[in-house]
């Protein structure tokens, strides 16, 4: 250890003596480790902390299976079915998401948060920091309505009251008591939301759940509680003592198997897996998409860390050849070669530890940077992005292994000098002679261009995908629509009373200056939120076995196809007399018509939702067809029914701008509707090309990280080129010399140094194409209209990657044509 310690003491004033390599060798390598530590506080964050619960090693998440769906939520009545009927678990509990509207000092607000069960709190082993927690007792329809509030919310909206507890909140105009407040390290079961409020399950009838209803007609139920369709709620349980994960499965498939018997109109075919609730992050078809991309940006990372640590090699060889004097002198008076590899490797380590603490400050800084580059949703995506002990200890094993590449092979090298010349040399360290094309700088100078590469080709891609994107006829033009979300039902609104507001307020929006038309619907192209429907046409037997399809659907009025511009191919639009109790109309589209019936004209022919005893529909038009989802979909089989004729719950209100963008008119129409009740909540205010945007957000997201993963890489290359260059010339100055005294030109100087340099880049330019060409048909999947092999972004990354490596040659080159030959010549 004290052997240790001298070694540490003489490493510190070894470098004390060259602050200035110290201070560019601290930053280039804080900046390398950096970006890998803010990549892994994001994946850390998303990816691998653990549920914010109680020994979550104990938990299972459950989920119901049916129609492919191998991970689906499940129904109030069938969460008490299997909290009753099980004895495998020691707590069993059931929480949805939820969207309400609070109204407190005269403003309303949308807030987002849980319906749970009574055991949620003492389950998770969550205890308020005020109040109490909701229990079972707070289940009992009979029992007051009773809510706890978010950490965040009550600091957001009740000014972090220390007297919140016993004072009311109003949730969709119905008061609730506060009861409790929730601790700022719980938000939640939803990973990315932090929730602003808990609600007991029994009162989801006054709350939006976010779920999923089977298109059924005859599911006996009435409300959310009843309705074993409608699957709103997502279950956990904690496991007995002694119980494996196994037996907990295989009995809750059998008591879903019984109540498959039991109610086979809802409940057919379904039945129920268990996963370790400490190996699902999010949800387990969402983590299949996030490993792989957290492995991408932390590869890419990766590569720029290579790039830092081939630049730190090539300054540790500069270094170690002004030292091959003292470390000559040294050997010769007997110093051992392993202490003074020792040494060396200890003068690395400090320098790994000045950037890795500067890594660990840069990544706290641009986490939080990160985390303010928010998707366009309408609410924000909440990750503890904090600096904890796992990103510590990867900053540092990062760094321990980063010395192992930049230093352990100079070292080596610097450590077996050639003595004698190396003592006859003087104080400047030994002639290094005229380097080889092959040798360690240069070979490292072409990995470094090689992987810089890599990184602007995966740039290039991206954007050329985006810009792709933006340039695909999505069948409408999403910029001159406006689109503004209500839900009445938050603001007490019945049923008919909420779709007379939104006929009167569609009227008065149609009625302002710059609006060619405005409409309503359920649901509007880009919309987040999917609606399904299985539906059979009619050209099914009763004793087809086949299951329907399932088709994207959503309610409209009659104003609506005009808005957004979509044309009709065959048949009319909805009509105002399309009401309840007139036959029933839908319009499909192209895409549906082919699925359905094999034909375009489809007008005139029926289909069914839920099944074939059902009042069936008439296809009155078939629309043109459009993106539904995303711009790189395929044609997408899509349904529309008429709005006057469906269950009536949150709308939009979409209007049409006679030209240019229309954000002004979303705006204009809050603003209307704030006049005809100023107590609104809404739930966004935007237009269709920023809600197109949401899905293009990946692609946006990737084009930004990598291109500036990219640049980074290429400017620390372009500083490990010029380095190099300069220090070839410097080696090469007495033949330069001699070339000029023999009546060499400047131009020739001139060619003969770039010539070497420009042959390095080509090289790594050759290894790095081949390269990207390998690794970019990962990203295949993201990329709107553009192959992983696509001409224009490798071209363009290779010309950028040369005319920057140029720029770097050109400065040393100029410098080898301005060598005075006398001085050169009497260096020997």
């Amino acid at each position: 250890m004290e052997s240790l310690l001298r070694d540490f003491r003489f490493a510190v004033r070894s470098l004390a003596k060259s602050p200035l390599f110290v201070g560019v060798a601290t930053l280039t390598l804080g900046l390398g480790l950096g970006v890998n530590a803010t990549i892994f506080t994001f994946v850390n964050a998303i990816v691998l902390k653990p549920l914010p619960i109680e020994k979550p090693q104990e938990v299972l998440a459950v989920y119901s299976t049916w129609e492919g769906e191998a991970y689906a939520s499940s129904s109030y009545a069938d969460f008490k079915d299997l909290a009753e009927q099980n004895d495998v678990f020691e707590s069993f509990i059931g929480h949805g998401s939820a969207i309400a509207s609070l109204q407190h000092d005269g403003r309303s607000d949308i807030v987002v948060g849980e319906l749970v069960t009574g055991e949620y709190f003492r389950m998770l082993g969550v205890e308020p920091v005020a109040g109490r927690a909701l229990g079972p007792a707070d289940e009992d329809p009979s029992q007051p309505r009773a809510v706890v509030l978010g950490h965040g919310l009550w600091q957001r909206r009740f000014g972090a009251n220390p007297n919140i507890v016993g004072q009311q909140a109003r949730l969709n105009g119905t008061p609730y008591e506060i009861v409790g407040v929730a601790p700022a390290d719980f938000p939640g079961l939803f990973p990315g939301l932090a929730a602003d409020y808990f609600v007991p399950a029994v009162w989801v009838g006054d709350i939006d759940a976010a779920g999923q209803i089977n298109a059924v007609h005859n599911d006996p139920g009435t409300t959310a509680l009843d309705r074993r369709g409608y699957r709103w709620m997502w279950m956990k349980g904690r496991l007995k003592p002694g119980v494996e994960p196994d037996a907990a499965e295989a009995q809750l498939q059998t008591i879903m198997a019984r109540l498959a018997q039991e109610h086979p109109i809802t409940n057919e075919d379904r039945t129920a897996v268990a996963l370790p609730a400490s190996e699902v992050r999010v949800h387990p078809n969402v983590d299949k998409v996030l490993g792989p991309a957290a492995a991408v940006l932390l590869g890419a990372v990766s590569l720029v860390l290579l790039i830092v640590c081939a630049n730190l090699a090539n300054m540790l060889l500069s270094r170690a050849q002004s030292r091959q004097r003292e470390i000559a002198v040294r050997l010769a008076l007997g110093a051992n070669r392993v202490r003074l590899l020792r040494q060396l490797i200890t003068e690395s380590l400090v320098l790994a530890t000045l950037g890795g603490t500067a890594a660990i400050l840069f990544a706290f800084w641009t986490s939080r940077l990160l985390l303010a580059y928010q998707p366009p949703i309408p609410f924000s995506l909440n990750w503890d992005v904090a600096i904890d002990g796992r990103v510590i200890l990867f900053t540092a094993l990062l760094a321990l292994g980063s010395t192992l590449l930049f230093a352990l092979v100079p070292a080596m090298r610097a450590s077996r000098p050639d003595l004698v010349p190396s003592l006859k040399a003087g104080g400047h360290g030994a002639s290094a002679g005229t380097p080889t094309f092959f040798s360690l700088r240069n070979v490292l100078v072409m990995a470094q261009v090689a992987v810089s590469l890599v990184l602007l080709v995966a740039g290039s891609l991206f954007a050329r995908g985006l810009s792709k994107a933006g340039s695909i006829d999505v069948g409408l033009q999403p910029e001159r629509v406006a689109a503004v979300i209500l839900n009445l039902s938050m603001n007490g609104y019945e049923r008919e009373e909420g779709h007379q507001f939104m006929l009167q307020l569609r009227d008065r929006v149609a009625a302002m200056p710059g609006v060619e038309s405005a409409g309503l619907a359920a649901r509007v192209p880009f919309d987040s939120n999917d609606h399904f429907t299985t539906v059979f046409p009619d050209t099914m037997a009763p004793s087809d076995d086949r299951d329907g399809f399932a088709v994207a659907v959503t309610w409209v009025d009659e104003n609506y196809f005009k808005t957004i511009d979509v044309p009709m191919v065959a048949g009319r639009p909805f009509l105002a007399t399309d009401q309840a109790g007139a036959p029933r109309v839908a319009i499909v589209n192209e895409a549906m018509a082919e699925r359905l019936w094999q034909k375009r004209d489809v007008v005139g022919e029926r289909l069914y939702r839920g099944g074939l005893d059902t009042e069936p529909f008439t296809v009155v038009g078939v629309l043109k067809d459009h993106k539904v989802k995303t711009v790189g979909e395929d044609p997408t089989p899509f349904a529309h029914f008429a709005l006057r004729q469906a269950p009536r719950g949150h709308a939009f209100i979409v209007a049409r701008s006679i030209q240019g963008d229309a954000t002004p008119i979303a705006v204009a129409i809050e603003a209307a509707a704030r006049e005809m009740d100023p107590n609104l909540a809404f739930g966004d205010t935007t237009t269709l090309a920023r809600m197109m945007g949401v899905s293009l957000y990946p692609v946006r997201m990737g084009a930004t990280l990598l291109g500036l993963f990219g640049v980074l890489a290429l400017v620390l290359a372009s500083l490990g080129l010029y380095g190099v260059i300069a220090y070839s010339v410097s080696c090469r100055s007495r033949e330069i010399g001699v070339r000029i005294a023999m009546g060499a030109r400047p131009r020739d100087v001139l060619g003969l140094v770039l010539r070497g340099g420009m042959g390095l880049v080509a090289l790594g330019v050759m290894a790095g194409v081949a390269l990207a060409a390998g690794g970019s048909r990962f990203l295949t999947a993201v990329l709107y209209g553009v192959s992983a092999l696509d001409p224009v972004a490798y071209g363009a990354a290779v010309l950028v990657l040369f005319g920057v490596a140029l720029a770097a040659n050109v400065i040393p080159a100029i410098r080898a044509t301005r060598i005075d030959p006398l001085l050169a010549l009497r260096q020997d």
